[in-house]
């Protein structure tokens, strides 16, 4: 817990380092120190989620990938609830020879990578919400659920698109998250 609490001290302060490096008028260099905090953020997040080696279902998700062998896509259930774009990427990866803790940093990377671009072009106060990111649980659901993380992490990119009123570009990114789980498909109640 004590690591936990030392994250979040740390990227509050990469956050809070984003939105005071670019106060003023709008300046590309100002913009690109932005973009540099939020990309550290990721990486220090990310790789945090990335490099555990238990939490909740983690020791789950290793074993299962553990278990992929080359029949496992063609046994695979293919219909929405067998998550089927997550079973056929953890097969990809696999297969491509990717170890079991690359694999977590795949989907962390992922997960993380959304959340934090939504937070950082949304956000009107960017430390706040990533510290609200941590206190809600938000955060540690990556170490939880990676399919449900990862589903609701391309969902959220999604409703940038909603945002901008590009429907099909929304449908389609919602669609597309719910074939790694199906929980995203409420965000077509948007």
């Amino acid at each position: 817990m004590r690591e936990l609490v030392i994250l979040m001290l740390m990227a509050v302060a990469l956050a809070w380092c984003a939105d005071h490096v670019t106060l003023g008028p709008p300046d590309p260099v100002r913009r690109k120190r932005r973009i540099f905090f939020t990309i550290l953020l990721i990486v220090l997040l990310a790789g945090f989620a990335g490099l555990r080696t238990h939490c909740n279902d983690t020791g789950a998700y290793r074993h299962a990938y553990n278990l992929i062998t080359e029949s496992s896509w063609d046994e695979s259930g293919k219909s929405i609830g067998s998550n089927p774009l997550f079973n056929w990427v953890n097969y990809q990866l696999k297969m491509a020879g990717v170890s079991t803790q690359n694999y977590l940093m795949f989907w962390a990377f992922l997960t993380v990578g959304c959340y934090i671009a939504f937070a950082h072009r949304y956000s009107v106060n960017y430390p706040m919400t990533v510290f609200l990111l941590f206190t809600t649980g938000c955060y540690t659901f990556v170490f939880a659920g990676i399919k449900q993380a990862a589903a609701v992490g391309i969902a959220v990119i999604a409703v940038t698109f909603a945002l901008k009123r590009k429907w099909v570009f929304f449908i389609a990114g919602v669609l597309i998250a719910s074939l790694i789980h199906p929980y995203s498909l409420m965000y077509l109640l948007v």
